[in-house]
């Protein structure tokens, strides 16, 4: 499955869509409830048999949850739990821990991951990096860390920096549904950028056995990191999303604060979208002044010694020439057919949209691959 490595803004649009028999032409799902019911019995899931009815089953609950119900999310993406306000949480799901290092001392908002200074003492974990207490010569903090080059790991972007994938997976458990639910389906906790699950934690498809991160490269180069990530990632943020107030969210004190490497990866949603044609992306105008009103909140909150990586658009025809014959596990269509199949069902309401989450790119048109590349790169 490649659906993490997409980026895909809905599942549905790669997964579901595979199901769809290519007779059935243009679907309007209406009420959404009523679509995922039509959903199952176009699909034929009372038909299926062994793997590919646990499939079938997953991919309706999957439906049920993303086209019926929606994700649920923490609207203003901050942990739902934070007590004390400094934007860390004690909890996993909900903009807590599985986002953000863990808060260690929820009731006091001078105990954070990635503090730089304090004068409480040696015996007071003040950056949560589990490093405390000293000897004769001064507190371990001291000794050990501080003159290690500290720095954390900030993400900024969209579903493929949160790692975007409901469990799919014929046999995923109950319990692994209640955690991607809690997680807006992200799994940062197993992402490239703040993983820190190990493989066997982690939906096994995604992997080859291993996980990896640049946060886990950072602690693992010096411990004193221990805890300090932030992966600000939501599910379809475009640049004017992030612009106006997802980076807002980035919990770092220009003064008190270690510095941190940021992954900025905008631009995905600006131009994928789930409408057919070009008229819901971004102009490039509207994408420069987005991204420097984000460069320009960079440079005038993060603290000295931070970097910033500029992380590209994927090229959409390098997407199709990848992608478009490999084949899906359990059923004899190509994702090609699928992206076919699924950009002809219209999910109704007062748009054209549609369920293939990133229409121009996922689609049998190259020159509108190639067309959408270059101009929003102009």
């Amino acid at each position: 499955m490649k659906i993490a490595l997409l980026g895909l803004s809905l599942a549905l649009s790669v997964s579901a869509s595979y199901l769809f028999a290519p007779s059935i032409g243009r679907v309007n799902l209406g009420e959404p409830c009523k679509g995922c019911d039509e959903f199952s019995r176009r699909i034929g899931c009372q038909n299926q048999t062994g793997i590919e009815y646990f499939a079938c089953q997953a991919l309706v609950q999957t439906c049920e949850f993303i086209v019926c119900y929606g994700i649920p999310e923490v609207n203003d993406h901050k942990p739902i739990e934070d007590i004390d306000g400094d934007l860390f949480s004690t909890i996993f799901g909900l903009r807590g821990t599985a986002w953000r290092g863990e808060d260690c001392d929820d009731g006091n908002a001078q105990v954070y991951p990635g503090r730089a200074q304090s004068n409480a003492g040696p015996n007071l974990d003040y950056n949560c990096n589990k490093v405390v207490g000293g000897n004769a010569t001064g507190s371990y903090e001291d000794i050990f860390c501080k003159s290690s080059q500290q720095r954390g790991v900030v993400l900024v972007g969209d579903s493929t920096g949160a790692h975007f994938g409901p469990p799919i997976y014929p046999f995923a458990s109950p319990l692994t549904w209640e955690t991607v639910i809690e997680t807006e389906f992200d799994w940062p906790q197993c992402s490239y950028s703040t993983g820190y699950f190990s493989a066997s934690q982690c939906e096994q498809y995604f992997y080859l056995n291993k996980t990896d991160s640049i946060y886990r490269r950072l602690w693992k180069r010096n411990h004193c990191n221990y805890g300090d990530y932030q992966n600000t990632g939501v599910n379809g943020a475009r640049s004017s999303s992030i612009s106006q107030k997802i980076v807002q969210t980035i919990a770092r004190n220009i003064e008190d604060d270690q510095p941190v490497i940021v992954l900025h990866q905008v631009g995905a949603n600006d131009i994928c979208t789930p409408h057919p044609g070009m008229d819901h992306m971004s102009t490039p105008q509207e994408f420069y002044d987005n991204n420097i009103k984000i460069l320009n909140w960079y440079s005038q909150n993060l603290p000295k010694g931070s970097h910033v990586v500029l992380i590209g658009i994927i090229h959409g025809e390098m997407m199709w020439n990848t992608m478009n014959n490999v084949s899906y596990p359990y059923f004899d269509l190509t994702y090609s057919n699928a992206w076919e199949l699924v950009g002809d069902i219209y999910t109704g309401g007062n748009d054209d949209r549609t369920l293939n989450a990133c229409w121009a790119w996922y689609f049998q048109l190259e020159i509108l691959n190639l067309k959408s590349f270059n101009l929003k790169s102009t």
